[in-house]
């Protein structure tokens, strides 16, 4: 095996062109290969949901798990560390080295584009969940690369914004969950396309001096490499003086080609720098296997006991930063070693009855047995994805406690209504997309848990932007073509290069067969039988021409570029067609002239065929469903977002559910007051029917086993025991973050500072339709004592005290449920503090009539707030002292118990 001093030598022996090469990547996805040093290719991967892989071969499938903010719901870092694992060994079947996950900016707006691929909008439970996911990924050798570091909140814009941020709000809130995660040991960092203005600097994040290097790599330790976000990078020597370590994509970028070479030779870039970056690859390669000499048994750490070291001491790996090994711990607090004095921060169930007034112990409760999370831990890879999807839903209603059903057997007919019944948005887009190796849809689902039931089916509405797509069956050929479209590529003289024919683009043309060509020629005939109007187009972007059936129905003479995958609107294009009225079955020919499309992925054109048939009115649509879920057995209306007003690339403009998605929920409950209401949407919509509905449930988009998962919330297989990450607004109008959009100057002002997402519900007084926190579950809990204990016989240690509480199941079935204790600051001190925020929680499970006793542990941390340095002076951690207000119940407005307690000892200075 080569030590470190032989590594080193190797890495300074190469030439700076060899070493500059390292730092682009070789294609979308892949880093270079060095012989020389024992490196070979590195493989990337998108993966907030599933690992996607490479997408090097179109048949490439991927298993898919809920959205990132379901697993959220759980509020549970055994089950995320256990979702890690999954991750891991997905990843591996993939052959990816390195997944592009966990995203752990904050929700601070809930029209946010990616808001569903984020976790919560708390950066505590946020950072909790992250690091237990790290873990559980890294422990198994696969690198987690966090982002998207730092201030990338919202998608307008997002490659030219300026986040400005003042410091104490960044260190508090949108750092935290990246502190947490670097010293939890993350083995890779993403840099966000935007720019931050921090600390007198004004930069891109791939180039912040003062927030990668200063910060990331010096004050906190950060041993592995910053990688780009894809195509972020717009120079070469910003990113490369500011801490940047990884261009991607390749193999074109501002650092190829010999840009960043001739930069190290002309000295305007330090060799020693060029090397610290290479080092920094090398050091993650050797942890996921990615040498073939690799250092990490005698240095890298090791999961033990669910604690994971964050590798090798910087100065010993021979890197710049700060000198010394950080380790992480689980559970549900800010960087706090486990002290087997106090209990762990999961639940302990016991019989013990405590008594019913809150107060303050004084010794320190033996260590205890931690069975939470044993359920899951259990579960295979294969079980994992549709207990995810239950055990995730929130039951934000449940009146006549109707969940589960009391007589399954008993149900023959079910009325399954509304557009995402048809068609269930399993996953969200961009970047949180897989190809599904497989799905189960609801009727399938409800189908096997209800043999003897029929299924009626009815969409009522439609929810999309964008008509249906067409049915390629209905494309005919001309002469002796096979059916299908007929594909010209043109030159820029309009000469016809090749011909060919073929269903769709996407299957017929790849960058190569586009090469010398500008625009692609598509002629498609569609056979049409059905009398009435029908709708027929286009979908594409950039400069087009489409005629239907002879007649323009749209054109453009703007160019686009690759800007159109940063945004989305390459996968979700916009329709151009028109209308055709015909009395008898005819023959309608769609014409149009495309853009291929230069990026740096290579060559592209985009062409989505749609059509809409003749059919009944919404109102007629509507009234059909109506009747059909008052003659119903069981009646489940399914709403919610799509791809077309959820995804990567564009943020929302309001909360509504799109299309008539309320009339149609409005009409079922005047026909059928009991139906069942399953929301299918990843991010906060308003939901102005939910104090009418008996039962409401939030169903997120559950990934490949939907169907699977609601089955099992109805016949009572698994508790749905999710609470909101998030706070979920009654209107609009009360949303304290309306819009993360930028100003005419381009700035994002995070002007409500502290107060993100509930805290700023709560300074402000508004009343959110369901509060942070929320879930019923399905059974009932009372929190019958709360006693603090605080941490006085260790005045260095991270721990501030804990919590033991008792709660007692009052209800007719045996469940779970979240507790959580959230802090208030005293009435007088000497810094600003948030409103409220969350100090801990714990999940806790019991049988009907059973008080269990269950253990929160508060760091310090919690307790604390970011001092500003002078202009003389670094910044430090301070803790203000006074009496705290604890208060502890199932969700942020439920308190249940109050306490008034002292802060850990204060360390303003004087």
């Amino acid at each position: 095996m080569v030590d470190q001093a032989e590594r080193d030598r190797r890495v300074v022996n190469l030439s700076v062109e060899d070493k500059a090469r390292l730092l682009t990547g070789k294609t979308a996805w892949r880093t270079y290969a060095q012989p020389a040093l024992g490196l070979r290719e590195l493989v990337m991967s998108d993966g907030p949901v599933g690992v996607r892989g490479t997408g090097e071969s179109s048949d490439e499938r991927s298993a898919c798990l809920p959205n990132p903010s379901a697993m959220a719901a759980c509020w549970d870092p055994e089950l995320a560390r256990r979702i890690g694992e999954w991750f891991a060994r997905q990843a591996r079947a993939h052959g990816v080295d390195i997944v592009l996950a966990p995203v752990v900016n904050l929700q601070r707006t809930p029209v946010g584009g990616r808001h569903f691929e984020a976790l919560s909008e708390d950066p505590l439970l946020t950072a909790d969940l992250a690091e237990a996911w790290i873990e559980g990924l890294q422990a198994l050798g696969v690198a987690a690369c966090i982002k998207h570091f730092v201030g990338n909140e919202v998608e307008t814009e997002r490659t030219s914004y300026i986040s400005r941020i003042d410091e104490r709000t960044l260190r508090e809130v949108y750092l935290a969950p990246f502190e947490r995660a670097v010293k939890a040991g993350v083995w890779s960092v993403m840099a966000s396309y935007n720019r931050v203005d921090y600390a007198g600097e004004d930069s891109w994040m791939v180039a912040h001096h003062q927030l990668l290097q200063g910060l990331l790599k010096d004050e906190w330790g950060f041993a592995g490499p910053v990688i780009s976000d894809w195509t972020a990078v717009r120079d070469t020597l910003p990113p490369a003086l500011g801490g940047l370590d990884l261009v991607m994509p390749g193999p074109v970028s501002p650092w190829s080609d010999g840009r960043l070479a001739q930069a190290v030779t002309a000295g305007q870039v330090a060799e020693e720098m060029l090397d610290d970056k290479v080092k920094r690859l090398l050091w993650l390669a050797d942890r996921v296997g990615g040498t073939d000499e690799a250092t990490i048994a005698s240095s890298a750490g090791t999961a033990t006991g669910g604690s994971f070291a964050a590798g090798p001491v910087l100065a010993e790996a021979g890197l710049t930063g700060a000198a010394a090994e950080v380790t992480a711990t689980s559970g549900p607090m800010l960087a706090v070693a486990h002290d087997p004095a106090v209990p762990n921060p999961q639940t302990i169930a016991t019989n013990h009855e405590l008594a019913d007034t809150p107060g303050v112990l004084s010794d320190t409760p033996a260590a205890l047995a931690d069975p939470a999370g044993a359920a899951a831990t259990e579960l295979t890879d294969e079980e994992l994805p549709a207990y995810l999807a239950a055990a995730a839903t929130v039951v934000l209603a449940n009146r006549h406690d109707a969940l589960p059903l009391a007589e399954p057997a008993a149900i023959r007919q079910i009325a399954l209504i509304g557009p995402n019944a048809a068609d269930t948005r399993l996953l969200g887009g961009g970047s949180a997309s897989v190809n599904l190796a497989s799905s189960t849809s609801l009727a399938d689902g409800l189908a096997q848990a209800f043999p003897k039931a029929t299924i009626a089916l009815s969409q009522g509405v439609s929810a999309r932007l964008n008509p249906p797509r067409l049915d390629t069956a209905l494309l005919v050929g001309s002469g002796d073509d096979p059916a299908g479209m007929v594909i010209e590529l043109l030159d820029q003289n309009g000469a016809v290069l090749a011909q060919m024919t073929g269903q769709s683009l996407e299957a017929e043309l790849d960058s190569d067969s586009l090469a010398g060509a500008t625009t692609v020629h598509l002629t498609a005939r569609v056979h049409l039988s059905e009398p009435g109007e029908h709708w027929l187009g286009i979908g594409t972007v950039g400069r087009h021409r489409v005629l239907v059936d002879g007649q323009l129905a749209g054109s453009s003479d703007k160019v686009v570029g690759g800007e159109v995958l940063i945004n989305s609107s390459f996968n979700v294009p916009p329709a151009i067609g028109s209308t055709v009225s015909i009395a008898r079955p005819t023959t309608v020919t769609i014409e149009a002239w495309l853009q291929v499309i230069e990026t740096q992925w290579g060559l592209m054109v985009r062409a989505v065929p749609f059509h809409r048939r003749p059919g009944p009115t919404e109102d007629q649509s509507i009234a059909q469903a109506a009747r059909l879920a008052a003659d119903a057995d069981l009646a489940i209306v399914v709403v919610g977002a799509t791809e077309e007003t959820e995804s990567e690339g564009w943020d929302r403009s309001n909360l509504d559910l799109p299309g008539r998605q309320n009339d149609l929920v409005a009409a079922v409950l005047a026909a059928r007051p009991d139906a069942i209401i399953w929301i299918n949407a990843g991010s906060p919509v308003v939901l102005p029917w939910l104090e009418r509905a008996a039962t409401v449930l939030w169903g997120w988009f559950p990934g490949q086993d939907g169907g699977l998962a609601l089955a099992d919330i109805l016949t009572g297989r698994v508790e749905p025991a999710g609470q909101l990450p998030w706070t979920l607004p009654a209107d609009y109008a009360d949303v304290p973050v309306p819009t993360g959009k930028p100003d005419a100057a381009g700035i994002v002002d995070y002007a409500e500072g502290l107060n993100v997402g509930y805290r700023s519900w709560v300074a402000l007084d508004r009343q959110p339709a369901r509060p942070f926190g929320f879930g019923l579950g399905w059974t009932d809990w009372q929190v019958k004592s709360a006693y603090w204990a605080a941490q006085t016989n260790d005045p260095t240690s991270e721990l501030a005290g804990w919590l033991t509480i008792g709660v007692t199941n009052t209800g007719r079935r045996a469940g779970s449920t979240v507790i959580q204790a959230y802090l208030r600051p005293p009435a007088e001190g000497p810094l600003e503090r948030p409103a409220v925020w969350l100090a801990g929680y714990t999940r806790l499970s019991a049988q009907p009539g059973q008080t269990v006793t269950g253990h929160i542990r508060l760091s310090r941390r919690v307790f604390e707030a970011w001092q500003a340095g002078d202009a003389d002076g670094q910044g430090q951690w301070v803790s203000p002292a006074g009496v705290y207000t604890l208060t502890v119940g199932r969700h942020l407005l439920d308190q249940a118990q109050c306490l008034s307690i002292e802060g850990p000892p204060s360390s303003v200075p004087q």
